[in-house]
């Protein structure tokens, strides 16, 4: 089969970010990417991984599997936002959100992906951040 051909069984990358099925070291193949890209998410949502690395194993060796859920500490998130990260988070590489899923999610409505694809898009040209001057004291090293 033509995903077959792309499966490797390689152990490489960051315990926190690697996808479930690396743990469990089955084959796998660009899912685990997905998955990788829902850590990502995830942090910048909640400010932390979803699985500490000494939570990881004991979470992808069990059955059935433990599906991740909003962090107990959140008090709202959006539907949508929770519904993207519980697709990218999925346990099985099959269940996870594929590049089709990900363009039509409701998260992402208003991408104009031609335009991104092509690197066309006109960015803002007057606008400066706001900077401050960086205090001494802020950038020592103790």
């Amino acid at each position: 089969s033509k995903t077959s051909s792309y499966l490797t069984e390689t152990g490489c990358g960051t315990l926190a970010y690697a996808a479930p099925e690396m743990h469990r070291y089955e084959p796998y193949s660009f899912q685990v990417d997905v998955y990788s890209v829902g850590v990502i998410f995830h942090e910048m949502l909640f400010g932390n991984v979803p699985y500490t690395s000494s939570e990881v194993r004991e979470r992808f060796h069990r059955e059935p599997f433990l599906e991740w859920r909003i962090p107990d500490t959140c008090k709202y998130i959006d539907p949508n936002v929770a519904d993207l990260c519980m697709k990218l988070l999925a346990n099985l590489p099959g269940d996870r959100i594929d590049i089709d899923g990900l363009r039509s999610h409701v998260f992402f409505k208003g991408v104009d992906w031609p335009t991104l694809a092509a690197r066309a898009y006109d960015l803002p040209k007057d606008y400066a951040p706001p900077l401050r001057p960086i205090d001494d004291a802020e950038t020592a090293i103790w």
